[in-house]
């Protein structure tokens, strides 16, 4: 008995510096007649190397179609997955104290009972919206201050 061993790996470039990759491995168990013919042992291993050539093609075509759907989903559904970093919450924390507002009021219009439990982009409107507050506050107390 012979044994054929046929290895056939592939690499492709996907935007924004990624990649995919897919490989097969083939081991088949061949007479030793092979040997005997002259191109009995290339047209067999030819043959594999087509087999596995195509399997590996047809593994690429799904990897990149998986994807290219995922880069597909927008950016912003993909962010509203990911909690609030604790930088975030640290700011929301100095704005609300700041501002001497309740954070659970502020938790309970985005529809959460806490504000940890904000999505990135959740607490990222949030903290600008309590900074706009206070630009604003700020304009209209000098305002008044002037109009005295």
């Amino acid at each position: 008995m012979l044994k054929l061993c046929v290895h056939v790996m592939k690499k492709t470039g996907l935007p924004n510096y990624g990649s995919c990759g897919a490989a097969v491995d083939l081991e088949v168990e061949a007479d030793t007649e092979l040997l005997a013919r002259s191109d009995g042992l290339q047209l067999r291993l030819r043959d594999l190397f087509a087999e596995a050539t195509v399997a590996v093609e047809a593994q690429l075509r799904l990897s990149t179609a998986t994807d290219a759907a995922a880069r597909t989903a927008p950016e912003r559904e993909r962010r509203n997955l990911r909690r609030a970093t604790s930088r975030q919450l640290q700011a929301l924390a100095a704005l609300t104290m700041q501002r001497e507002l309740d954070p659970a009021e502020l938790a309970a219009e985005q529809g959460v009972v806490d504000l940890a439990e904000l999505s990135v982009t959740q607490a990222s409107r949030m903290i600008e919206r309590l900074q706009r507050l206070s630009v604003r506050t700020a304009t209209e107390e000098y305002a008044d201050a002037a109009a005295i």
